[in-house]
């Protein structure tokens, strides 16, 4: 219950047939009949009654509400708590100022048995398409640059190969594209 009344919207509306409500959830089928006394205060009828399927409550032995799922919410919702990650929380408390930030992330990290059997078998998680890629941004010719001891800074100057980053590329074949299409 929520202020007075039930957050899920019980009772329900009596309906004739079963309809897809303006929110895209579905409005079973919900006929009048007599209310049945529960005690002396309460009375119910089908309009408090939550869908089920006998077969799975046998089945599986506990309380399964079932709904029909038709509209892109249902797909938000599951992708939202496939993919969120489990719930987690982290408090110490110190008396120093020396904070290390990333060994506490690492301490909290945890994976549940379902995102781990993913992870391990190397399924996909997720998947976007147009894939998306972080370039790092710089300014012209202030990029980083990696390279070995061995090798000299006119060799690492000189060579096109340490000029080129993702974003570099990204504009050239930008370019490249534009001048194709015109």
């Amino acid at each position: 219950m929520k202020n007075g009344q039930c957050k899920r919207n019980y009772p329900k509306e009596f309906v004739p047939e079963t309809r897809r409500g303006d929110d895209s959830y579905p409005q079973y089928r919900r006929r009048f009949d007599t209310p049945v006394p529960i005690n002396q205060n309460v009375t119910i009828d089908n309009r408090w009654v939550v869908p089920y399927n006998p077969w799975l409550l046998l089945k599986y032995d506990c309380h399964i509400n079932v709904e029909i799922c038709s509209s892109i919410k249902s797909i938000k919702y599951l992708y939202k708590y496939c993919y969120k990650g489990p719930d987690r929380v982290a408090m110490e408390v110190h008396r120093s100022s020396h904070y290390d930030e990333v060994q506490q992330f690492i301490d909290a990290r945890w994976i549940a048995a379902p995102e781990a059997c993913w992870r391990i078998f190397r399924f996909n998680l997720y998947r976007m398409y147009p894939s998306v890629k972080r370039l790092q941004v710089h300014l012209p010719n202030r990029h980083q640059v990696s390279f070995y001891e061995h090798q000299t800074i006119a060799e690492i100057v000189n060579n096109d190969y340490f000029s080129r980053t993702m974003l570099t590329e990204f504009f050239a074949l930008n370019r490249a594209d534009d001048q194709q299409s015109s």
